[in-house]
């Protein structure tokens, strides 16, 4: 009998695949309204905000839980809310703020961020997408290590507090971590709250 050794690149791999497939499905039967309202009401749950509160969001790509609605909400309730944007393939993400009347532009990956322009922001809540988690707060995310960069650095300059935003489908028993990846503070579904 021959043993096969993998690495956890190999095993996020290999889990990537099985959860994106997973996830697609579900997208595709499942009422995105209900989910909407599920994670705003869960996300208002956690009670983490301040009125100082600066809130990092994210347009959903894809199967992607979308988090729109919420984030429509924060800035109709003069929350700042800002999202992600890559500007340099090898360094942290940029927050720009975001409101729904933006007119969209492109970053280095093609993926829908506010213009050049828009303000620069330092969140102190950042809700992330996500592939798969565990409720120890691990995370696989698309496998650029954008969020784990950002998340060292803003955690070793600010107080910041990590949301992770999933399906409930999504959850696995254990993410493969590798000591360069940043763990999640908590966890929303549409149907739980993961405090880790």
């Amino acid at each position: 009998m021959e043993l096969i050794i993998m690495t956890i690149a190999e095993k996020k791999k290999i889990l990537r695949q099985q959860m994106r497939q997973r996830r697609q499905e579900f997208y595709k039967i499942v009422d995105h309204d209900y989910l909407s309202k599920q994670f705003q009401r869960h996300f208002f749950e956690l009670n983490i905000l301040t009125k100082e509160s600066i809130v990092a969001g994210y347009l959903p790509k894809g199967a992607e839980a979308s988090i729109l609605s919420l984030m429509t909400t924060l800035c109709q309730q003069a929350y700042s809310v800002s999202v992600p944007v890559v500007t340099d393939l090898n360094a942290a993400l940029e927050f720009r703020r975001w409101n729904p009347d933006f007119l969209l532009h492109y970053d280095l990956l093609g993926i829908s961020c506010p213009p050049d322009y828009s303000l620069t922001l330092t969140p102190t809540i950042l809700l992330v997408p996500l592939i798969a988690f565990d409720e120890m707060g691990g995370r696989l995310g698309q496998g650029g290590g954008f969020y784990d960069v950002t998340l060292r650095t803003l955690r070793q300059n600010s107080s910041i507090q990590v949301v992770g935003i999933a399906y409930e489908i999504q959850k696995v028993d254990h993410v493969p971590m590798s000591p360069n990846d940043e763990k999640l503070d908590y966890i929303l579904t549409e149907s739980n709250i993961y405090q880790v």
